[in-house]
């Protein structure tokens, strides 16, 4: 099972991978609308802590 909702890539690359150890891929949120489903999650009780952490490349 996938949690990502609009990620071509990441979804091309999940299937590529799961077929190729013979595993079937259920992607049950592909599509949906991404802020209809977080209200949705906010609704039922869910919270959420957004973070971020970046830094310079120093060779």
């Amino acid at each position: 099972m996938t949690g990502a909702l609009l990620s071509d890539y990441q979804r091309m690359m999940i299937n590529i991978t799961a077929h190729d150890v013979g595993l079937r891929v259920y992607s049950p949120l592909w599509r949906k609308n991404q802020v209809t489903y977080l209200r949705d999650l906010y609704r039922q009780g869910f919270r959420f802590v957004l973070t971020s952490i970046s830094t310079m490349y120093k060779p």
